[in-house]
């Protein structure tokens, strides 16, 4: 008889953990209590089919087992994939994308179900300029496209930023996921003046501030600076090279990977005001830092786990969260540690 091939139970899983854009194990009254350390991991673009233009998905699938083995290995608090979970797009060939989300969901759903794996929606998953249509694929799959939860007395977001790449075919839905942003931070931070004022309140711990905000996107919001242009002039090209060969075989503008500054401006100006200091994405297919100082804010892009666009190898982010302080180191998966020393640096002699 034919073996059947393995279904994943990735989407129910999936769709129980987020009810009205929040996640649902990761809101309860544990996880919203007073801070303590912890450590997540952070990966972007899987990106199942890139190597070899959806041919087959071999190397991805074999990298992200690797993934798999060190999250159960290591049991971060979560982990979290920034986007481009697959290659095809959904308008260019359903069958193909529908078979990359089976398997990312098939290699995924080894996960230990203790440690909540999360999911950011990348241009590859929705569209450059998604629509309706092409989000619905993506939430039929793999759940809401944004969504907040709590981790140890701190708020995550996961937004949509495919939406404020080109929002000019999904305007409506843009501007539902801005409302939603603009009221969970009024709800669950509120004027961090007004708030300090009330410190001593004692109702204040019912609706205690987060230690620490993190948000999650695919796209990063910038690479040098919070105001840089869309000049290439200024941002560059990223040229890409056959690592084996040396030759070069493409290049693309650096414009294609930030937010457009219309949108950005609005966005950070809600991280000044509500003490936002860490972002996270991917979609640049290297590892990029950038700390802007008018808005006090750390832009942490990270390296793919699938196809390389610069000089890094795969791997993904190990993320130390303190009291007073978050600490990340990028690693490549054949240098990935057998445990993480949650301590800060200064204390560690150099050891993860």
């Amino acid at each position: 008889k034919k073996k059947k091939k393995k279904m994943s139970t990735f989407k129910r899983l999936w769709e129980n953990s987020i009810v009205d854009h929040e996640h649902t194990i990761l809101n309860n009254e544990n996880e919203c209590k007073e801070f303590d350390k912890f450590f997540f991991l952070q990966m972007a673009d899987t990106q199942f089919g890139m190597i070899k233009e959806s041919v087959d998905w071999d190397i991805e699938i074999a990298r992200s087992k690797i993934v798999v083995n060190k999250i159960n290995e290591l049991k971060p608090k979560f982990a979290i994939v920034c986007g481009d979970l697959t290659h095809m797009p959904p308008e260019q060939d359903i069958e193909i994308r529908n078979r990359q989300a089976e398997d990312f969901k098939i290699t995924f759903d080894e996960v230990d179900k203790n440690i909540p794996l999360l999911c950011v929606c990348g241009n590859h998953d929705v569209g450059n300029s998604p629509n309706p249509e092409s989000i619905n694929i993506y939430k039929n799959d793999f759940g809401t496209d944004y969504y907040s939860f709590w981790i140890n007395g701190c708020l995550g977001i996961v937004l949509n930023s495919n939406l404020y790449f080109d929002p000019s075919n999904a305007q409506e839905l843009f501007n539902e996921q801005e409302e939603w942003l603009e009221n969970l931070l009024e709800t669950k931070v509120g004027n961090s003046d007004e708030d300090d004022d009330n410190d001593n309140n004692e109702n204040n711990n019912d609706n205690k501030k987060p230690q620490h905000i993190f948000v999650f996107t695919h796209h990063p919001w910038f690479l040098k600076h919070c105001e840089e242009s869309e000049s290439e002039e200024e941002l560059g090209r990223s040229v890409f090279v056959n690592r084996e060969t040396g030759i070069e075989y493409g290049s693309i503008s650096n414009t294609y990977f930030h937010i457009p500054t219309v949108r950005r401006t609005k966005f950070l100006n809600l991280c000044k005001k509500y003490s936002i200091h860490y972002l996270f994405a991917g979609h640049f297919h290297k590892n990029n830092i950038a700390y802007d100082d008018k808005y006090d804010i750390n832009m942490i892009t990270t390296s793919a786990i699938g196809k390389q666009l610069g000089k890094d190898d795969p791997g993904l982010r190990i993320v130390k969260v303190f009291s007073n302080s978050v600490e990340h180191d990028y690693i490549e998966l054949e240098n990935l540690p057998d445990s993480v020393i949650l301590e800060p640096s200064s204390n560690m002699n150099g050891k993860l």
